[in-house]
């Protein structure tokens, strides 16, 4: 086991759980850098400022510092924390360099968070040790295959979520909410169908154990393995228990830290996962990867690293990752139903013999590419056609309900199966049809705010 991480070494000073420590130094102006959606490109765009003249939301600090919490910390930002992050850009007072420098330094901390460690980077980990590696092609010097994350974008923003529910780092009680929710998320994450059909009930401890090590890039002792094996053996530790403690291990923390800071340029920045459009592949990936790992030394501060990469400079100066706000003066966020005919089903739940029936469709969220959003309420009415009598009627706040970019996916609200939503009824229509109204409200990760009616038609 090694000492320390490069994580736990970094945080002298918190404020909100981001390293407040920035450094101010000059930029290389020899070594220009490689935009971060193709490593092909020409050195290009050397001295020129991150601000541009045409007018985009993302120039300003306080904009910039409230995508980062969306993009890394998967929450709208705490006031003390936008005001701190914000003033820190700010207090450039207009001067380019160190604008520049600071709007960089703002971002990298981000990842180093302890917030985002807890949280995200733990998903990341947890994912590496249930499943291992994920395959993907890298055409740097000849085709061939690169060992990649296999956390995919879909998983890796609900889960997140999950654990980082609530959790605000230095407000009271914070370090309880963390802890609750890991022990949750832990245990959910074990009973999954994925899961399950990996590990079997009654696989024995050893070979659980073993699994995960292996799957994790064999961080554990073998003092550490035999005690995980006894105390599952015991039943002193759960299946989930042992899974967090092979995932929260300091040597897999250290060893997948580049992998993953890479792989959060891809979902924080871009929104997206690293193979997906205008990639087609991980060459992108592992040039990042290849060219981070060329300027680590062990024991290095995270933030200086990145610094001598100018990766995160190559993310948020990219016109992909520019172009996601380009537009943010106009909605982009739209609902859509299934426009097929629902058939009123019986209500599962209302009762043995209930003449209960209960309307429901799928909605689907489309969206210019890395845009989310909340949906903050949502209202219903089932009216019969013809008459446009009342036959049943619900609604329900969303304020827990997000939705993510790129996954067309409502996720977090209890009254929600998948992204099935409804009404029940309380009589058969008798081959008269009605239609299901939803006026949705929205509001998305840009600050605009939409409201929608759409009508589903409704048979029995």
């Amino acid at each position: 086991m090694q000492s320390s991480s490069p994580a736990k070494r970094l945080y002298a000073l918190l404020h909100n759980g981001l390293a407040v420590t920035l450094f101010i130094c000059p930029l290389s102006q020899s070594n220009g850098f490689r935009p971060a959606w193709n490593h092909k490109q020409p050195n290009i765009n050397q001295g020129r400022s991150i601000l541009t003249t045409s007018p985009n939301p993302i120039d300003d600090p306080s904009f910039f510092v409230r995508q980062h919490y969306l993009g890394f910390l998967n929450r709208e930002p705490d006031s003390s924390g936008l005001g701190f992050w914000t003033n820190e850009i700010a207090s450039c007072a207009g001067d380019f360099q160190c604008t520049e420098v600071k709007r960089i330094n703002v971002s990298a901390a981000f990842f180093l968070s302890i917030e985002f460690q807890q949280t995200g980077y733990l998903v990341e980990r947890i994912y590496k040790a249930a499943y291992g590696n994920g395959s993907g092609t890298s055409t740097i010097g000849g085709t061939h295959q690169v060992p990649v994350p296999v956390v995919r974008i879909t998983e890796f923003l609900p889960d997140t979520q999950t654990i980082g529910q609530g959790v605000v780092v230095n407000q009271p009680g914070w370090e309880i909410v963390l802890e609750n929710n890991k022990q949750s998320f832990t245990s959910q994450f074990v009973q999954r169908s994925r899961f399950t059909t990996s590990y079997p009930a009654a696989m024995a401890p050893a070979t659980f154990v073993d699994t995960l090590n292996t799957n994790a890039g064999n961080p554990l002792s073998q003092t550490q393995r035999n005690q995980l094996v006894n105390e599952l053996s015991a039943g002193t530790r759960t299946r989930a228990q042992v899974l967090r403690a092979v995932a929260e291990d300091a040597d897999l923390v250290d060893g997948e830290y580049n992998r993953a800071f890479v792989l959060m340029q891809y979902i924080g920045y871009l929104r997206r996962n690293p193979n997906d459009a205008p990639d087609s592949d991980y060459t992108g990936f592992d040039f990042w990867l290849t060219k981070l790992n060329s300027f680590t030394v062990p024991g290095d501060d995270p933030l200086v690293r990145a610094q001598r990469a100018e990766m995160v400079k190559a993310f948020i100066i990219s016109s992909e990752y520019r172009q996601r706000f380009a537009n943010a003066n106009t909605s982009v966020i739209a609902l859509s139903a299934n426009p097929n005919p629902i058939t009123g089903g019986p209500c599962g739940g209302c009762g043995q013999g209930s003449t209960d029936r209960e309307a429901a469709t799928d909605l689907t969220m489309q969206e210019t590419a890395g845009v989310g959003g909340t949906v903050t309420s949502i209202a219903m009415e089932l009216r019969e056609n013809g008459t446009n009598a009342l036959l049943a009627s619900g609604s329900f706040d969303g304020d827990a309900v997000k939705f993510f970019a790129g996954t067309n996916r409502l996720q977090g609200n209890s009254s929600l199966v998948a992204h099935s939503i409804g009404v029940h009824y309380a009589q058969n229509l008798g081959g008269r049809s009605a239609t299901l109204t939803y006026t949705v409200s929205l509001s998305d990760d840009l600050g605009n705010h939409v409201t929608q009616v759409l009508s589903v038609p409704v048979t029995t």
